[in-house]
């Protein structure tokens, strides 16, 4: 069965049905004869449709749900009203998560509120009251991600950045401040992938650019300055096929046309320079039976990359390639390890094909550099 958003001069724009066989009916005129009720924001959470519309002019937009039939087609009570007191705007931001309708409600000065519901009076509660020190926050772009949602949230403090919610008030949290201060880095034009989130942000000292995020302060890096340095290549209408992602970016020689990146996630491969050094590390762990694997990288910078052997809120190494040909005429490659596993790192330049490799034996943490490397 599809519910769909229809107009007829008898009823208005309102909630319909369809069979897919060519059958299309009235499903409830929420705002009686010609009056439309404007359903907006149709989400499906669940075994519910959710959505907004106004049924009444003097209560304003309020929430919805439907089974498919009239008499499950009600309105959604958000404890301790519908809207809750002190709202200055409807429900919005609609977002399925986990069977779970997500959404926010405006309270004018005093920020948004995050809620959560899955379309009972019991099981419809507020999440968390969006603030900074104080400082009150607004929400938009509500995306989920395996079992979390990604948002933007704007305040006076940091200005707009990337926040993370589990659902609960403690998960509901400022990812990073990747633009520290209050002008904000403006995370947009988000997309899932690889259990993540693509978005275009700016740090303050490139532009808008592609970016990617585990939901961690550490998992939170730049993918690319398309536009290099303070211009922005501004990427947007992110497209996920597979291991393949298409969006549009600008830069200074075609202008805005489409682009494509293809990521092999869990090769254990980092890249720094552009591209130019590719930085693997295989492992073995004594204390797990010699048990082996290979590090997987998270990009920190052009000229830096950490690994984690063992869950990714765990890193284990940073590796550093720096350009100091300016003083003696080479690459430098620089490590530092937080395990005392066995492992082995290779660097390749990939133009040349030379290869450095660094070992740590088992039962030590040790770093160290290599100023004539390349």
């Amino acid at each position: 069965m599809l519910l769909l958003v229809a107009h007829d001069p008898e009823h208005g724009a309102e909630l319909w049905r369809s069979d897919g066989n060519g059958t299309c009916e009235l499903l409830r005129d929420l705002a009686p004869g010609a009056d439309s009720s404007f359903p907006e924001e149709l989400t499906r959470a669940g075994e519910y449709l959710y959505f907004t519309a106004v049924a009444d002019p003097g209560e304003g937009r309020r929430l919805w749900r439907s089974d498919g039939t009239a008499g499950g087609t009600v309105a959604v009570e958000i404890p301790p009203g519908n809207p809750p007191p002190g709202a200055t705007g409807p429900p919005r931001e609609l977002t399925a998560l986990d069977g779970e309708l997500f959404f926010v409600v405006e309270r004018a000065a005093a920020g948004d509120l995050l809620y959560r519901s899955d379309g009972t009076v019991a099981g419809t509660e507020l999440v968390k009251e969006l603030t900074v020190a104080g400082s009150p926050g607004y929400a938009s772009r509500l995306t989920a991600v395996g079992d979390r949602l990604f948002l933007a949230v704007v305040t006076e403090t940091t200005g707009q950045e990337l926040w993370r919610s589990d659902g609960t008030r403690e998960g509901t949290v400022l990812v990073r401040e990747i633009n520290p201060g209050r002008q904000g880095a403006y995370p947009q034009s988000f997309a899932a992938f690889a259990g993540g989130l693509l978005f275009a942000a700016t740090d303050g000292t490139t532009g808008l650019e592609l970016w990617w995020s585990d939901g961690t302060a550490a998992g939170t890096h730049r993918l690319a300055d398309l536009a290099p340095g303070p211009s922005a290549s501004a990427p947007a209408e992110i497209v996920v096929a597979g291991e393949r992602i298409f969006f549009t970016a600008a830069d200074a020689q075609a202008g805005r046309e489409i682009w494509a990146a293809e990521v092999s996630q869990g090769s254990g491969e980092g890249f720094l320079h552009a591209g130019r050094f590719a930085v693997t590390v295989a492992w073995k762990n004594q204390h797990a039976g010699g048990t082996t694997g290979v590090g997987q990288p998270i990009a920190f910078s052009d000229e830096t990359v950490l690994f984690w052997f063992f869950s990714p809120s765990n890193l284990e190494l940073i590796v550093k390639v720096l350009d100091g040909r300016a003083i003696n005429g080479h690459f430098w490659v620089f490590y530092g390890g937080l395990s005392d596993v066995e492992y082995r790192i290779t660097v390749t330049d990939t133009r040349s094909g030379a290869t450095r490799t660094y070992h740590n034996p088992p039962g030590e943490i040790r770093g160290a550099g290599d100023t004539s490397a390349f």
